[in-house]
């Protein structure tokens, strides 16, 4: 499923620029972005452009916070452009947020949805 393909990559983002890591975590996390943005243009699979862009925002948390919303929101783009279920996703996704972040986050995509008028 894609969604733990993501989810995946964004538990290694967080490895390697995590407040414990080693690494410089902006200047690391800028050159991952753009070569993830970079293989999203190389493609022409709708799914494989959300996904690299996806990992794209989930890298990129590391130079601004607000860039985590990237990662569900492209995952869901990824799951409707290879014809499952958007729906399964988005529950996956959200069964999945720990309790104490989960209303911040689902308000916070609606939100964005609904600006976004998707």
């Amino acid at each position: 499923m894609p969604g733990f393909l993501l989810m995946d990559g964004a538990f290694m983002a967080v490895r390697m620029f995590g407040p414990d890591s080693p690494a410089p975590r902006v200047a690391g996390a800028a050159q991952m972005l753009i070569a993830a943005h970079a293989a999203a243009r190389e493609v022409a699979d709708k799914s494989a452009i959300a996904v690299a862009r996806a990992a794209g925002h989930a890298v990129a948390t590391a130079h601004f916070a607000d860039h985590c919303l990237g990662l569900p929101l492209y995952a869901l783009k990824a799951v409707g452009a290879a014809g499952l279920s958007v729906d399964a996703e988005r529950a996956w996704q959200v069964e999945r947020l720990p309790e104490e972040v989960r209303v911040l986050v689902t308000s916070a995509l609606e939100r964005r949805r609904i600006r976004r008028g998707t």
